[in-house]
């Protein structure tokens, strides 16, 4: 082995522990062209590199009409994970407000510190819409 082949296998270590850690590994092949794998071999001859994180989808407040009635909702930082079911909604100025145990809140606070489901808590979801 020559000192440079050691130096490419050392540019290696990283993407190998993040591949070790659980991420997602890519090589180049042809050339600016990552292929994702899921068995990496490592051959020291192609440009290796940990994938891109995705971008986070984007979500929109809902309109009126999109408000789930019969939601249990949940803040999004509570330790106690409290579940809340809606008790009724309203509207006031053109804004869909919900009543979770005796406080209003708005779509825009629902987006930002509450999550939704629809089947009692088992599933969650953000209050929001994807764009």
């Amino acid at each position: 082995m020559t000192r440079e082949q050691a130096k490419k296998i050392l540019e290696l270590l990283p993407v190998i522990k993040a591949f070790a850690d659980g991420k997602d590994i890519e090589y180049e092949y042809p050339e600016d062209c990552w292929v994702k794998v899921t068995i990496p071999f490592f051959d020291n001859s192609l440009n290796w590199r940990v994938a891109p994180e995705p971008l986070p989808k984007k979500l929109r407040e809902w309109k009126p009409k999109e408000v789930p009635l019969d939601a249990w909702y949940t803040s999004k930082t509570d330790a106690s994970r409290a579940m809340h079911k809606t008790q009724f909604t309203y509207m006031s100025n053109g804004q869909r407000y919900i009543i979770l145990r005796d406080t209003d809140y708005s779509t825009n606070d629902l987006l930002r510190h509450w999550m939704h489901s629809l089947n009692q808590g088992k599933t969650w979801f953000p209050c929001g819409v994807e764009e």
